[in-house]
């Protein structure tokens, strides 16, 4: 099991399927400096229990006749009964499960699925390709899979649901996870065919020691950190594109947390060839345009890292213009 649950595709928070065309999730943050699984600004989580949600009368009496009495932790409301179709739909949570209620605003019974917990794969949001004006909400099971459409001024509410459910079930894994693993020094999980990977433990490792790919994307996650070492779900996702290897981005996620940035650049500065400190170097100037606009905090820490390790200031110059361009799809639209 990762140290961070989000480390791991399958538990990632709702994904950006589009570079450019998909929820603005900045302020959903997603705190990597260690300790506790928390969302800024969100009052629904708090450590490891999401407190009760008071549910319409009606939905309360339509969920009895289904036998299901559970304490609701989250709730959302569509005014969509399908992609085409006005009506209500409910997506509601509970301690084991996901209940789906859904019905037509001509139909007076709804369509009801219970989902228990380890039956979903994935939650995934995304913007509905036929309509940009609505969000759809993917629910991946193991047998079937389900979509709940919202009007897009929900898009806030359906990202806080997405990732406060996945770190609720994160929570509700490792209380029933056997608590032997904490004697190991290595993480393990299962791939998608269900074989065991080892995640080797490099928490008492020396930065010396670490191979460089490590070292290059802890630095990497130190750029795109905020001042409370937190980064949020939308950074995360290019993150992951960078670093592919989920084992590799776990190993960079634990050597973060050991606030090693100080010694990792003295070791590029003394140790990286030319070559390798243009690929680090290009590719945060890359992540600092990411989606086409400046992370200005992020380039500030690029040109403290470049004095740091005596690499061509004229250089980063250039990269970063070159990469600017890259990532801005608007420049095309200029005439």
């Amino acid at each position: 099991m990762y140290d961070l649950y989000f480390a791991d595709e399958q538990s990632m928070p709702c994904m950006r399927l589009k570079r450019f065309r998909n929820f603005n999730k900045k302020n959903q943050n997603i705190p990597f400096g260690g300790g506790g699984h928390t969302f800024h600004d969100t009052g629904a989580i708090n450590a490891q229990v999401l407190a009760a949600v008071q549910l319409p009368e009606e939905l309360n009496d339509e969920l009895a006749r289904h036998d299901i009495t559970e304490t609701a932790r989250l709730f959302l409301r569509s005014p969509h009964s399908s992609l085409n179709s006005k009506g209500e739909a409910y997506v509601i949570a509970f301690d084991e499960l996901l209940v789906l209620m859904w019905k037509p605003d001509s139909a007076t019974i709804y369509n009801l699925v219970k989902l228990e917990s380890n039956e979903i794969e994935d939650l995934i949001g995304e913007i509905e390709e036929q309509n940009d004006e609505l969000i759809v909400l993917h629910i991946m099971g193991e047998e079937k899979s389900y979509s709940m459409w919202f009007p897009e001024s929900h898009e806030n509410d359906v990202v806080e649901f997405i990732n406060s459910w996945k770190v609720f079930i994160a929570h509700v894994d490792e209380e029933a996870a056997p608590k032997d693993h904490e004697e190991t020094t290595e993480m393990e999980y299962l791939d998608e065919e269900g074989e065991v990977h080892v995640v080797p433990d490099i928490s008492e490792v020396e930065q010396k020691d670490l191979p460089r790919t490590v070292l290059f994307g802890t630095l990497l996650i130190d750029q795109m950190a905020d001042k409370d070492n937190n980064i949020t779900s939308v950074d995360l996702e290019y993150l992951s594109m960078v670093i592919s290897n989920t084992d590799l981005l776990s190993m960079c996620i634990t050597n973060f947390k050991k606030h090693v940035t100080g010694k990792i650049l003295n070791i590029v500065k003394d140790e990286f060839s030319d070559d390798q400190k243009l690929m680090l170097v290009s590719n945060m100037a890359d992540l600092a345009y990411r989606d086409g606009e400046p992370h200005e905090h992020e380039l500030l820490k690029i040109h403290d890292l470049v004095k740091a390790v005596d690499f061509p200031t004229e250089t980063l110059e250039q990269m970063l213009k070159i990469f600017k361009a890259k990532n801005d799809p608007e420049i095309l639209e200029n005439y």
